[in-house]
């Protein structure tokens, strides 16, 4: 296991906004606690690149909804999730999960300036608010219990922050479409789309103009198939051109040893190598 220095700990946000887009049925053929599993090393993943934002497009019939519930269980602090992740038969593996430790998920003896929470109590511009601290945090503001805040403290107080502004790697958000078309038609403009398959061209080969593509735009999505069905089987079945996207359809895994690769193993090998472009 490694640890990070002192000195790189909280890591910034990233330069350039990460951010992945994947099917719904990237785990559907696992049964439990594997598909747990599976999710919970998609998260670490995620994390451990400073992914922002995780697109999940409905695919092969299986609804988003089980992958997004899991993954943003998963991004929640361990000490807020007896008030966010409620007993219900999607979470009864989530305990095996390895933590994500990221910064929002710190520990009660940590001393970080910013830290999450849930509204407890409120009322009349003053909530009390579960930090993982000793006592609970008195801030102003209107909220409603049960509300997950950020906070910031300001000298011996504590005060409502944009986790945006933190400057800090805080976590992923999770948002759910109802096609690889329509994530696609959302994301073009805010991020250089990176389409990633085993029939594109090698990424050392377009590693300089994707890098200087991707600094342009500020922002880069990595989109992904499934382990037996392609991103270009995909956008067939939807009537889409990917090149009228982006030209960027990529092979991260040069020769791979395996006949095939999971999405969430997908992820972490080109995440790693965009790490290593874009730091």
């Amino acid at each position: 296991m490694t640890t990070v220095s002192a000195s790189s700990w909280p890591p910034p946000r990233p330069r350039i906004r990460r951010a992945i887009a994947i099917p719904s049925s990237a785990l559907s053929p696992l049964k439990e606690p594997a598909r747990t599993l599976h999710a919970a090393f998609l998260a670490r993943a995620l994390a451990i690149f400073r992914v922002e934002e995780v697109l999940i497009y409905k695919e092969g019939g299986v609804p988003c909804k089980y992958l997004e519930k899991i993954l943003t269980a998963l991004e929640v602090p361990q000490y807020l999730r007896r008030y966010l992740v409620p007993l219900e038969e999607t979470y009864r593996y989530l305990g095996l999960a390895p933590p994500l430790a990221v910064p929002s998920h710190q520990l009660r003896h940590e001393d970080l300036p910013f830290r999450e929470g849930v509204v407890v109590r409120a009322s009349r511009g003053v909530a009390e608010v579960d930090a993982g601290l000793d006592n609970l945090v008195v801030v102003e503001g209107s909220f409603s219990a049960g509300d997950r805040v950020t906070l910031k403290r300001e000298g011996s107080r504590w005060v409502i922050a944009d986790r945006d502004s933190l400057g800090v790697y805080w976590g992923y958000r999770v948002r759910s479409y109802g096609s690889l078309g329509e994530v696609l038609a959302r994301s073009k403009g805010r991020y250089l789309i990176v389409f990633t398959s085993r029939r594109g061209e090698p990424l050392q080969r377009v590693a300089d103009s994707l890098k200087r593509d991707a600094e342009a735009a500020g922002g880069l999505l990595l989109v992904y198939g499934t382990w037996d069905k392609g991103l270009q089987e995909i956008a067939e079945e939807e009537g889409l051109d990917l090149s009228a996207f982006s030209p960027y359809l990529v092979n991260v895994a040069v020769n791979q040893g395996t006949r095939t690769i999971r999405t969430e193993e997908a992820v972490l090998i080109s995440l790693s190598l965009v790490n290593y472009l874009l730091p």
